[in-house]
Order: structure tokens, then sequence, then C-alpha cells
């Protein structure tokens, strides 16, 4: 039997498990505790968890709003940000997946089947955050036969493992995952080394970056406190904050269309009305939110209707693309500047992340707030 836990950094994290027998089929878990019934029959899990003297105490979708949580918790690992924490006991998911697969397979499953474990880590982990995921699940009580996988090669096989996915797909075949996730984003490239079954091998070494989704919510919170003053902000009760931050997340970052003067909303309780700044009745409207990346425009490139005009120097961008440039007849395969992008040549094929400096801007009303560029 294996069972694979994915600790996400945002409310995303899941356990699927199969027996090495029979039909072979992958079991999702989707009925984790949930005392509000609020998607109570999600494959995924909150990824907070509280704890009293050292032990857990609540985890998932019964922490509470106004309950101190850890959160962030892959961050914890790296060594540079966190020191490990140990001695915490067995992890509050990994006893509950048991008992979900006792309830399945029976209470003696442990006797009958030899059980192991598939983490899932992010391409960027060096060597030693590794060994320290290992360890640290070892100290939560999991398996000893507990081994690493990089996030982006887990997501490959399983898109790949698709019957639709594997349709085309011959030995040799190149491809770039792009993995973007809550707390890292990873580009890897891969090739086709077997079909049945289904293998693949890096072709390029895989870069990632602490740049997921949790870092858009602290951002976020980071600009509604610049709105109300970094005073007011602090005096507005936790749990209120918290459930401006949820609804950031299951509302705004998941609406957002890239239309500057389109208006998002979010309960803030506990500041003063403020018509100026959108602020009435225990509600923030923040209109034109968000934050673009663009390209230079090139006309032989891009399509008119992404012209965009900077507002402060009125350069011109392409909005919001991330182009890949297919090429015909290169049969080779070579790496380029790991700063900038890759070039993938395979089957005479060359795919390029596009090299060009970055402007991010930030819009508040549809007015430029403020910008960097990144080369």
């Amino acid at each position: 039997m294996r069972a694979a836990p994915k600790i996400g950094e945002t409310p995303c994290s899941g356990v699927s498990w199969a027996v090495n027998a029979g039909v072979k089929k992958i079991n999702l878990i989707n009925n984790w505790p949930n005392p509000a019934g609020r998607i109570a029959n999600s494959d995924k899990v909150p990824s907070l968890i509280t704890y009293k003297d050292r032990k857990p105490d609540k985890w998932g979708y019964n922490v509470k709003l106004s309950a101190q949580s850890f959160e962030w918790i892959k961050a914890l690992l790296e060594p540079e940000l966190r020191s490990e924490n140990k001695g915490l006991g067995k992890a509050a998911e990994e006893q509950y997946t048991v008992d979900h697969i006792k309830r399945d397979q029976g209470q003696d499953f442990e006797t009958i089947y030899k059980t192991s474990i598939m983490l899932t880590v992010p391409t960027m982990w060096s060597p030693t955050t590794k060994d320290r995921t290992l360890r640290a699940a070892k100290i939560a009580g999991m398996s000893p036969n507990t081994a690493l996988v990089t996030e982006p090669e887990a997501a490959a096989l399983s898109t790949l493992k698709d019957k639709e996915g594997i349709v085309d797909l011959k030995k040799g075949d190149a491809f770039v995952i792009c993995d973007a996730g809550g707390g890292t984003v990873d580009l890897i490239s891969y090739r086709v080394i077997r079909i049945e079954p289904l293998q693949v091998e890096e072709c390029v070494v895989g870069v990632g970056e602490f740049c997921g989704s949790v870092f858009l919510d602290s951002e976020f919170e980071k600009y509604i406190s610049t709105i109300v003053g970094e005073t007011a902000y602090l005096k507005i009760r936790e749990d209120n904050r918290k459930k401006m931050l949820q609804e950031f997340e299951y509302g705004i970052k998941r609406a957002f269309c890239d239309d500057a003067e389109e208006p998002y909303s979010v309960d803030l309780k506990g500041v003063k009305d403020d018509s100026e700044n959108g602020i009435f009745d225990g509600t923030i409207e923040v209109t034109g939110y968000g934050i673009k990346m663009r390209f230079p425009f090139d006309k032989t490139k891009h399509l008119p209707e992404d012209r965009w005009a900077h507002p402060a120097d009125g350069t011109v961008f392409a909005s919001n693309q991330i182009h890949w440039l297919v090429r015909r007849e290169i049969p080779t395969v070579s790496p380029v500047d790991r700063t900038k992008g890759y070039r993938l040549l395979e089957k005479t094929t060359e795919i390029v992340l596009r090299n060009a400096d970055l402007d991010f801007g930030v819009l508040y009303k549809g007015e430029l707030v403020g910008h960097c560029v990144v080369s």
C-alpha cells in the first residue's frame, strides 16, 4: 500500500492512497472533519493546525478564525526561515489518514500490507531541506518507508497517466512543467524515456522560487493596510482580518480577470467608513486591484488588443503575457541562461520563454500607485 500526502501552503493539503494489487484504484480522501459543513466533500483540507502544550489540538476545518494557528508549514522547513520544531507529536492529518484507511481496508491493514509514503517537495529545495522533510516525517510517525518526489514530476506523471494525455506521447518527447503552487513556483523540463510503464527524466535542471499564491495573500494584506492606515489596521480583531483574507482567497483571487475597472469587495469590520477609499458599513471595495505582468510590446509578436501604455511615461507594453515562441527544424537540445528562461529543442521543435524585462505595476482604482522592473 502506498499513500501520498500533499502538504500545501494555501488551503490545499490532501492525501491519496492505493493498494498495489487488483484494480489498483487511487483513492482520494474527501470527507475531512468539517463541523461547519463548508466544502464538505472537498479533496483538500486547510493547511492549518493549532497546538496545546506542544501537542496537536485542532487542525484543518476545525481551526477557528480567532485561533493562533501554524501555517506556511513547508516554508518552515527552510533553514533560513525557521529552525525545525521537534517533539510535536504525530501529525493530525497523518493520523486521520490511517483511521480513514482502516475504515476502508480493515483495522489490521498495517499487518496485511507493506506500507510506504511518497512526499512531494518543491524542485528548488536543497538536499538539507529535503533531509529535514524526511526527519520531520519520521518525527510525525510516518512509515519508515518514506521517499520524496518533486512536485512537478508528480504533476507530470499524474497528467500523462491520463489516457488523453498520452495519446500522442512518444519516447524522446520533451515537455516543460510549470507547477505554480501555494508556496513555490517550480519550472522543470522532462524527456520521456519509456511509455509503459511511464518514466521521465530531467533534460534541463529545474528551478523554483518562493513566489506562490500565499505571497499574494501577504501583499493583499499589506495593500489593505496602506489604505486604512497601519495603526487602524492593527486595531482590527484578528478573526476579522482572517475572514477578510479568506474572502480574498476564495473570492478576489479566483475571480480576478485583469479588468482594471472591475470592483471587488471584502468584509473589513472594525474600520470607520471612508467613502473616498471605498469603506462602508464594514466592507471595503477594491476597484481595479491587481498586479499586471507585462512585456515590452512588439507588434510582430503581440496582439493589438494586448497593447497597453504605461500611464507614468507612456512606455508601451503587452499586458499579461507569458509567451512561448515555437520554431521549426532545430534538431538538438540546449539549455540557455536559466535566470531569464529556457530553450528546449527536441523533435525539430524549439520552445522559448522570451527573454525580456518584466514590469510589475500595482493599480488602485484604475491608477498606477507603484511599479518595479525585473531583468
